[in-house]
């Protein structure tokens, strides 16, 4: 498809004429602009929502995992006159449920696309008073794994050997959190989205956080313990590779902040609810953040997981 190298574009600000710039934040048509040589398309997947809570369990929800990037340099003859854009949808948080996995966006025609996958959804925690996992973040061949359950979630492909646990790289998305105690922190990604930080399983302390990535979007934080004084998990951040630094964490009392919104590479995900009747988790950033957990005892929703974008620069 001419791929080009970055390096090899030549431009200079003093004579470059004026790139266009096109931003999808929904889906569309592209059409490629007259009389321009080399085209960079990103695109970033949803990021899923965090799980919703159920009565009588005081256990936490985990974290959504926040959506991949791709992205690539093409000669512009290379390319079709028209790409359909598909813009991935963020995740819905969990209303005494699960939350749903972000969708996948792209930029596709015949014989050409680049997609990048969603994060997967934070789990419910159960009535057998079992917290819930957090997503794992999307990867750049597929979505990243739903949580149903208190055991860790496994990041979108492309697989890598023996990486099913511990920090991912190249397109791989970061493993979501089990529950506190029990490697219960979102894995940081490469292009791969961060995994959604896994609730709070004991009556004490802070929820897990969610995993950062350096070039997609933060997972969400776990949900606190609803029975006592407890704070929920931050939301992993964008242009990272340490757990948390996104949206804040709710203290004890307070929902969580949501994750930053950007208008150039990846959201940050929400913080998971501190202990909060009515305690919802906070929404994930545009593009591609995971939502936060909510907290236990008080059948609050998961934060909705943000939106997916699809970025275009002809020149």
């Amino acid at each position: 498809m001419g791929l080009v190298v970055a390096n090899a574009v030549g431009l200079s600000g003093l004579v470059a004429p004026k790139p266009d710039v096109q931003i999808f934040t929904s889906s569309g048509t592209w059409t490629k602009p007259a009389g321009c040589s080399r085209v960079y398309i990103e695109v970033i997947g949803g990021g899923g929502g965090g799980g919703g809570c159920t009565q009588p369990a005081p256990q936490g929800s985990g974290g959504g995992g926040g959506g991949a990037m791709a992205r690539g340099i093409y000669d512009a003859h290379a390319l079709p006159v028209t790409l359909t854009i598909t813009r991935g949808a963020g995740g819905a948080g969990g209303d005494n449920a699960d939350g749903t996995a972000g969708g996948t966006s792209s930029a596709a025609d015949s014989g050409f696309i680049l997609s990048a996958y969603g994060g997967g959804g934070g789990a419910t925690n159960r009535t057998s008073e079992i917290a819930g996992a957090g997503g794992a973040g999307g990867g750049t061949g597929s979505a990243g794994e739903t949580g149903h359950d208190q055991y860790k979630t496994t990041g979108g492909n492309p697989t890598i050997q023996d990486s099913s646990v511990g920090n991912s790289l190249g397109g791989r998305g970061g493993s979501g959190g089990s529950y506190q105690g029990y490697d219960s922190l979102g894995q940081n990604a490469e292009y791969g989205g961060g995994g959604g930080g896994g609730g709070t399983q004991v009556s004490a302390g802070t929820s897990a956080p969610g995993g950062s990535s350096l070039f997609g979007a933060g997972g969400g934080g776990g949900g606190s313990f609803g029975d006592v004084s407890s704070t929920g998990g931050v939301g992993g951040a964008w242009s990272s590779y340490a757990n948390g630094g996104g949206g804040a964490a709710g203290a004890s009392g307070a929902v969580g902040g949501d994750g930053t919104s950007r208008e150039f590479g990846a959201g940050d995900g929400g913080g998971g609810s501190g202990r909060n009747f009515s305690g919802d988790g906070a929404a994930g950033g545009t593009p591609g953040g995971g939502g936060g957990g909510s907290s236990g005892n008080d059948q609050g929703d998961g934060g909705n997981g943000g939106n997916g974008a699809v970025r275009i620069y002809s020149w």
